[in-house]
């Protein structure tokens, strides 16, 4: 056989192989209903365990931090009573009241300018600075005419000298603390009259008075004759990420047991 015949024989045994590559292929489509399988996207390769020593963009985010617990101020429902200051006509010229005489009580009252003087507080600790020795008072002027206005005047003192001297529209200290552990007081007030209670934190450092917190108000409720009406309140506080927090969880009015 010369070599032109090789040549034609080898072509014809090729092209009969990849006829039946063909047929076998078209068969196998026509089997699985005559449409082409869907293309399956292959799984990308998964990082090993050194991925987020690669780079900050590879690597995994921070953990957020724990969130701080609350903590109790007070619970309205079970605060000990104030402390009324003892002889509060002493501070009768550290207020500018147009009131005046001032009494003990409403009982005594004779004129129309007359007013009863009560002091609240008398609590020491630093209230304009760090570590000051300060002492704290709220002196409230209650005219005996129930037409005219209460006056409420926050005071701080140094040795003897007025360091605060600030009207205020409540009547009571409820709780002193320094809560953000920056060496200075925050002082909780209570106003309005019951059943509605208000609150506000306040502190006076530099001598300034400023507004922490409003709660507004916070318990709507009452112990007439032993039996609870109404609602209260458990203010809480504590250190977020940026600033301190503050709340008034309301709850039902709860009253001591009549002995």
């Amino acid at each position: 056989m010369n070599e032109g015949l090789l040549t034609l024989a080898f072509t014809l045994v090729a092209t009969s192989l990849v006829g039946v590559g063909v047929g076998v292929g078209m068969g196998g489509v026509a089997a699985c209903g005559g449409k082409e399988k869907p293309a399956v996207q292959a799984e990308a390769p998964s990082a090993g365990p050194d991925a987020a020593a690669e780079g900050p963009e590879q690597g995994t985010a921070t953990p957020k931090p724990a969130e701080a617990e609350w903590k109790t101020l007070v619970d309205f429902d079970t605060r000990l009573p104030k402390t009324v200051v003892p002889k509060p006509e002493t501070f009768a010229k550290l207020t500018d009241s147009k009131f005046k005489p001032y009494r003990k009580s409403k009982k005594d009252c004779k004129g129309p300018n007359d007013a009863v003087l009560t002091v609240d507080g008398g609590m020491q600790g630093a209230f304009t600075k760090k570590d000051a020795a300060e002492m704290l008072y709220l002196v409230n002027v209650v005219p005996c005419d129930d037409n005219k206005v209460a006056e409420h005047t926050l005071l701080v003192l140094q040795g003897g000298h007025v360091t605060v001297n600030e009207k205020v529209p409540e009547h009571d200290i409820v709780e002193v603390k320094d809560l953000d552990q920056d060496g200075d007081n925050e002082i909780l007030l209570v106003g309005g009259w019951p059943p509605q209670i208000k609150a506000r934190l306040v502190d006076t450092e530099d001598g300034k008075l400023e507004t922490l917190f409003d709660f507004g108000e916070v318990a709507k409720g009452s112990c007439d004759g032993g039996t609870a009406t109404g609602d209260s309140a458990v203010i809480r506080y504590r250190k977020g990420a940026t600033s301190m927090e503050y709340k008034a969880e309301k709850k039902p009015k709860t009253c001591p047991a009549v002995k």
